[in-house]
């Protein structure tokens, strides 16, 4: 192997790196404007109660679940979630799961304390025709629900 060869394949290694880099920070600052959008709406839901609550009531309206990946969660915190993202799959909304519920707690503006983990967050009343939305609901679409790391 010389190190023509060896360059030429670090070089599309660190390249094809780079773009998942740059699609994982674009689909997060998507998801961030999403959220903010529908909080200053008065459209988000947050806490698995609640989103429990919100999908009984009226599941029409919802266009948008997240769901914290969090194998260290409490169990019955878990269950809820389980259910949400079963829920949530059977009736066609799309569903993205993240990583850290300190991050999305702050991406929310949440009111609740940060010693409460935010499991769960939906967003009403999406407005598909932006850009950010756009790019949110195709992430989405990967089946199962994607992970996306906002640390």
């Amino acid at each position: 192997m010389t190190q023509e060869t060896t360059e030429n394949e670090t070089d599309e290694f660190c390249d094809e790196k780079m773009g998942d880099m740059v699609n994982r920070l674009k689909v997060i600052w998507a998801l961030q404007e999403v959220l903010h959008q529908s909080e200053a709406q008065g459209h988000l839901v947050c806490g698995v109660h609640n989103a429990a609550n919100e999908l009984a009531v009226d599941q029409e309206a919802i266009g948008l679940c997240i769901l914290v990946e969090n194998p260290r969660a409490d169990p019955g915190t878990q269950v809820h979630c389980r259910l949400i993202e079963a829920y949530c799959w059977e009736c066609a909304i799309p569903v993205i799961k993240v990583n850290d519920s300190r991050k999305l707690h702050k991406m929310t503006n949440y009111h609740g304390t940060l010693r409460e983990p935010l499991d769960c967050v939906l967003v009403k009343n999406l407005v598909t025709q932006t850009d950010a939305v756009s790019t949110v609901l195709q992430f989405s679409r990967h089946a199962p629900a994607p992970l996306l790391k906002i640390k």
